[in-house]
């Protein structure tokens, strides 16, 4: 009599890829993940350029100086001075309000993302990576979460008016999240990551010399996000049963 051992097969992950500001549905993350895993990756209709991108501050910011220019031109004299000085005094706050519009517009799309895929990880990508960590502040996602680079911050004139943040987390759900930050990215400053993930209880794997795209360290020849996916997923995944 041979006693047979039935151990379920765990399938391939579902992956919910957010993507970054200035890429989309169809970037290079998004296209190598669908190559290895069954992936949605939802436009988020965002850059902080194209003001044809909705959920992006740009049409918004090009609607405001318009605007004031022309009630400038048309008042003339001292009174179109003020009108110039006051439009440039409130510019950058008004870039603020219109990027905290975006991220907002953005973990909406989402949360909505998330219910109808039904993903085993989400893997995020710089804005997509803090899009996914309002996620799960809001509660939308509480499962395994590997996020690259993400954009809590910014260096340079861009820090100006990002919305940076700092998320409160479920002890639970910030334990589920894995953050992949290189020591050398000149957009997202790696000691405000590396200092969040130290407070909020989040694992950091530390890129030496790793820029804030992360491609050759991530996509190159070892697959290392494809590894990452996949030891989430096992991590999170319950036991195979056996009869």
């Amino acid at each position: 009599v041979v006693l047979m051992s039935s151990v379920a097969t765990p399938r391939p992950p579902r992956v919910l890829f957010m993507h970054g500001l200035e890429s989309g549905a169809f970037g290079s993350k998004a296209r190598w993940l669908s190559e290895r895993f069954e992936t949605a990756a939802p436009d988020q209709q965002v850059s902080a350029y194209n003001p044809l991108r909705r959920n992006g501050p740009m049409a918004a910011c090009l609607a405001y100086v318009f605007s004031f220019g022309a009630a400038a031109r048309y008042a003339g004299g001292s009174i179109g001075l003020s009108v110039a000085g006051l439009a440039s005094a409130g510019l950058v706050p008004f870039l603020q309000w219109r990027m905290r519009v975006a991220m907002r517009r953005c973990v909406a799309l989402m949360e909505v993302a998330l219910r109808r895929e039904k993903p085993d990880v989400v893997v995020g990508s710089s804005w997509g990576g803090a899009v996914a960590l309002k996620c799960i502040e809001q509660g939308y996602w509480a499962g395994p979460a590997v996020l690259l680079a993400p954009a809590i911050s910014a260096r340079g004139v861009w820090n100006l008016a990002w919305p940076s943040f700092e998320p409160e987390l479920p002890a639970a759900a910030a334990a589920r999240v894995l953050v992949v930050q290189g020591d050398r990215d000149d957009t997202v400053p790696f000691e405000r990551v590396d200092d969040l993930c130290r407070r909020k209880g989040l694992r950091l794997e530390v890129v030496e010399g790793g820029d804030h795209r992360l491609v050759g360290a991530m996509l190159g020849p070892t697959e290392r996000l494809a590894q990452l996916v996949r030891d989430e997923y096992q991590s999170s995944a319950p036991s195979p049963s056996i009869s």
